[in-house]
């Protein structure tokens, strides 16, 4: 890139492209205060004549002339007009006006960047991901728009704020225009959608781009309201680090005294910390803590441990003499994903003093927590992205090292990484605090990081696992699998294909597809131009009676369990997940879903079979003489629902312990005869298909008519139970008309 950079011209391929306006130059004010970046010049902007170039603000200007540049100059208030300059990422008009590639980008970028830091905008606005790329953002726009981030360039400091192209807001402003209305079914039930309600991804992403327009339109009126009255950029560079800094990589006492007397220059009132492992977790038999660093965001100590390079005399004495009593004098400590560091250093602590001490008796605050209160989970936590929303600093780059490989890398190096990530932390946390206190949410995220101490335990206790067990289910499991897919190799359906083309593989979806498509000629899996053999479109074929596709799916349950629960238990696991000492360490996650609801991986044990094949959880044990005792909050969503609303018909149910669902699949079961046929006069069963289906989509905000669908009722019949149900509930109506008034379309939608 940088070789591209310093050819420009020369390298790139649009020089040698026949265009009318080559080398297109930006236009608009010369002292702007917003500068708008878009990706290329279209076939209308290299074209136009310049006599014919409009006016806009009093200059004239060309790009942005064809429809985008209409949609995007009708939003910009008059007044702003003239403190405008235009400009693309590219200078010339690619071929058949394709976008533009990244040798074009990195050919064109000096011009641009020149530009830039010549005209000296208070704001740049990057209109697609093109323009977004050029500052150095992955991710895309979808991520980053609503947003804004400093960015400096040859001195010269903005704010950054991306959003779509116009191009892409037209083009689905039209395409929104052709399409129905979407309602999505019940989480969890995507066999509900019925009466033309389609459930595919595809469908969902089009709810998705119908908001688009209008989140465009929020982020240029933020713009617009912004432009006049920003602040001043704090921009951060690789030379505002480490100019206190004091590393160490091993000796006897006289080092261990040196660390000492370097770690009390530390202001204890909130010290970051950070490790450096070679492997993920600490309870491997050969997992290497390699280094730790610790700073007050002024004055930074990093410490070579289990490196090769490291020469301690003791690595136990840096621990008990230096570490330890350092780490439980300090007010807080603040780190970025803290639960990793806490469970390393808590690990690594253990044999001089309690867990507990190190988790629970010294508080700690967390970088990432913050960002995901003020964000939510969408990608953009890791620390590089925070650096660059908070400093505009490509925060990763300045290390330069390979970080998969730190145990083989020169120990200095790492230090010099592990003390600038630490470095950062403290001013990290404090721009992200008066952010989160901006945004009301300061309680939310003292809230939110209360759990990670007992998150940590959770994980270091870990749970035993029963091998015997695990080993004699996935023979049971096995043997089914064998006869089932016997049964599945005698099924007509499967003989039939063999005659035509051989052996069925039935965990080939293109094979499936000649099954199902070509041969019986299902129509279940059509979607526009494609076939799918998903679980949903077999559970559809199936339900018609195809015997072929219920045994296709048996086949693809016990593989399930046998594959995902059983195997990586057992020794010789190709992705094993017992640890040394006989025990699952489970990852939890405290920023991994959008709800703030804790999450679970390598295993997931928030998913381990609960109704069917509950067999499963024996393969867990508590151990001789104890007892696993399992736990759930009861109604914890229609609580929350009753918490919001104050509704009280939902209130005094919840306080006299009446079952609503059972209410209401009793009246709809009085009002249409069929829904309680269809379950086999199972009420239990209606029960829970009502909850799902009626009560909670609707306290959602769910059409009358797509739940009408979902429960497979003719509208007439269901219309006057609906009216009902909101003239019991008026409460919960009213507060989430409030709620959706409110909220309306935010930054994480």
């Amino acid at each position: 890139v940088e070789y591209l950079r310093g050819k420009g011209c020369d390298a790139c391929p649009l020089a040698r492209v026949s265009v009318s306006t080559p080398k297109m130059e930006p236009t608009g004010a010369t002292a702007p205060s917003l500068y708008i970046l878009g990706e290329a010049p279209g076939k209308m902007e290299d074209e136009t004549p310049e006599n014919y170039l409009p006016k806009f603000g009093g200059h004239r200007i060309r790009q942005f002339l064809g429809k985008a540049g209409q949609r995007l100059r009708r939003e910009i208030p008059d007044e702003l007009a003239a403190e405008i300059r235009w400009n693309n990422t590219v200078n010339d008009r690619p071929p058949e006006n394709r976008t533009p590639t990244t040798i074009e980008q990195a050919c064109c970028s000096p011009r641009v960047r020149a530009d830039i830091a010549a005209s000296k905008p208070r704001a740049v606005l990057a209109l697609g991901n093109l323009p977004l790329a050029f500052f150095g953002a992955v991710g895309g726009v979808n991520k980053w728009r609503g947003r804004r981030f400093p960015y400096a360039i040859d001195g010269h400091a903005f704010w950054v704020y991306p959003t779509f192209h116009p191009s892409y807001v037209i083009r689905i402003e039209g395409m929104v225009s052709q399409r129905r209305e979407f309602s999505p079914p019940p989480a969890g039930n995507p066999e509900a959608a019925h009466g033309g309600v389609k459930s595919d991804a595809r469908q969902y992403a089009s709810q998705m781009d119908k908001d688009r327009p209008v989140l465009f339109d929020r982020d240029l009126a933020r713009v617009w309201r912004d432009v006049a009255t920003l602040p001043e950029p704090k921009i951060l560079t690789e030379a505002d680090f480490l100019k206190d800094y004091q590393a160490f990589q091993g000796g006897g006492n006289e080092a261990r005294a040196a660390l000492t007397k370097a770690l009390d220059r530390l202001d204890r009132k909130r010290v970051a910390l950070d490790v450096e492992p070679h492997r993920l977790r600490p309870y491997y038999a050969d997992a290497k803590l390699l280094t730790i660093a610790l700073s007050d965001g002024v004055k930074t100590v990093a410490i070579g441990l289990e490196h090769q390079q490291a020469k301690w005399d003791s690595v136990k004495l840096v621990w008990s003499e230096v570490l330890v009593p350092f780490i439980l004098s300090c007010k807080r400590l603040v780190a970025h994903r803290a639960m990793f560091d806490m469970e390393w250093t808590a690990s690594r602590a253990e044999p001089f003093t309690k867990p507990s001490q190190i988790l629970f008796d010294v508080p700690w605050d967390d970088t990432q927590a913050q960002g995901y209160v003020i964000d939510g989970e969408n990608g953009m936590l890791s620390l590089d992205t925070r650096m660059l929303l908070n400093f505009g600093i490509h925060f990763k780059a300045i290390s330069g090292i390979d970080t998969s490989r730190l145990a083989q890398t020169n120990l200095s190096d790492v230090l010099r990484y592990n003390a600038i990530d630490t470095e950062a932390l403290p001013g990290l946390f404090a721009a992200q605090r008066s952010e989160l206190k901006r945004l009301g949410q300061w309680e939310a995220y003292l809230f939110h990081i209360q759990r990670l101490p007992a998150l940590v335990m959770a994980q270091r206790r870990g749970v035993l696992v029963d091998t015997e067990e695990a080993t004699r289910q996935r023979a049971a499991l096995e043997i089914k699998v064998r006869t089932t897919e016997a049964e599945l190799a005698a099924d007509a359906d499967v003989l039939r294909y063999r005659k035509t083309y051989g052996d069925l593989n039935y965990g080939s979806p293109k094979q499936l597809t000649t099954l199902y498509r070509d041969c019986l000629k299902r129509p279940e899996g059509v979607r526009g131009d494609k076939y799918s053999t998903d679980e949903e479109v077999l559970t559809a074929i199936a339900n018609a009676g195809v015997t072929s596709a219920a045994k296709i799916l048996d086949l693809r349950g016990l593989n399930k369990l046998i594959g995902t629960y059983l195997s990586p238990l057992l020794p010789g696991a190709k992705d094993p997940i017992v640890y040394p000492d006989g025990r699952v360490h489970t990852s939890f996650s405290d920023t991994g879903t959008d709800t703030s609801r804790v999450s679970s991986s390598d295993p997931n044990l928030l998913n381990l079979p609960s109704r069917e094949h509950s067999e499963i959880r024996s393969t867990m044990t508590a151990g001789p003489n104890r007892r696993l005792l399992a736990c759930d909050q009861g109604q914890i969503e229609y609580r929350v629902i009753a918490n919001l609303s104050g509704d009280p018909v939902i209130c005094k149910a919840i306080a006299e312990g009446y079952d609503v669902h059972m209410e209401w699949a009793q009246r709809l079961a009085k009002a249409y005869p069929p829904l309680l046929r269809r379950v086999d006069g199972n009420m239990k069963s209606l029960r829970s298909a009502v909850k799902n289906l009626f009560v909670f989509p609707a306290f959602y905000r769910a059409a009358e008519k797509s739940i009408a669908g979902y429960l497979e009722i003719p509208a007439e019949i269901f219309r006057p139970e609906f009216k009902a149900f909101w003239r019991i509930f008026s409460g919960v109506h009213h507060a989430s008309k409030v709620v959706e008034r409110s909220v309306g379309l935010t930054r994480a939608h």
